[in-house]
């Protein structure tokens, strides 16, 4: 029965083929057959979303670069997509069905790249840049409530923070909470020494280890 499977020409649809490559970009080719091209497209995919993509937030590109840079990468998913789509109706009615090509690979195929995804995530918002929203007023009105802001984690990694610096850390009594505050002063200097920045603010003090970001 398995070898009568293999053996029985069985056409791609081209609007699966483009639907797995929407979801997956690299997914369309392996259920076409091409599972080396499809896992390179992946590849590709990933470290480019890695490296230019993360490069350009921490630099504090302009919003105008960043929205090239987006309309790169649409145009890249487009040409993926359009790919699988081409390939498929290339083979017509004689494609013969691969050994991978099921629906539990597919499954598999898909998880594997998704978890590949989430690790990138994690490294990314971990140790180079991460999103969040300001829920407080603490800091107005340089930041608003609901604001959303990009904390460099490489700027923090790199040098000390110096006085006037915005900087995000973990609350020291309860790590669990992330706190954006102005630096006021830095070790070395009494605070009597130099003019408040925020007079009227409340001030305190936290370890480097603690600091997350700038």
């Amino acid at each position: 029965m398995t070898e009568e499977r293999f053996a029985k020409p069985k056409p791609r649809r081209w609007w699966l083929a483009g639907l797995l490559s929407l979801l997956q970009p690299g997914l369309g080719q392996i259920y076409n057959g091409q599972a080396l091209k499809g896992t390179v497209i992946f590849l590709v995919v990933w470290v480019i979303c890695t490296v230019p993509v993360s490069y350009m937030l921490v630099m504090h590109l302009s919003v105008s670069v960043l929205l090239v840079g987006l309309v790169l990468g649409l145009a890249v998913l487009a040409a993926i997509v359009a790919d699988a789509i081409v390939c498929a109706r290339k083979t017509g009615g004689s494609y013969s069905l691969k050994p991978y090509n099921r629906v539990f690979v597919y499954i598999g195929v898909f998880l594997a790249f998704s978890l590949v995804s989430q690790v990138e995530s994690w490294v990314v918002k971990t140790h180079i840049i991460q999103a969040f929203r300001i829920p407080a007023a603490s800091m107005a009105p340089t930041l608003l409530v609901g604001d959303h802001i990009l904390v460099n984690k490489l700027h923090g990694a790199k040098r000390y923070p110096k006085r006037g610096d915005v900087v995000v850390f973990d609350y020291p009594a309860d790590p669990s909470k992330e706190f954006i505050k102005r630096v006021e002063g830095v070790a070395g200097r009494r605070r009597d020494q130099e003019q408040s920045l925020f007079s009227e603010r409340r001030t305190g003090t936290i370890g480097l280890c603690h600091l997350l970001g700038q």
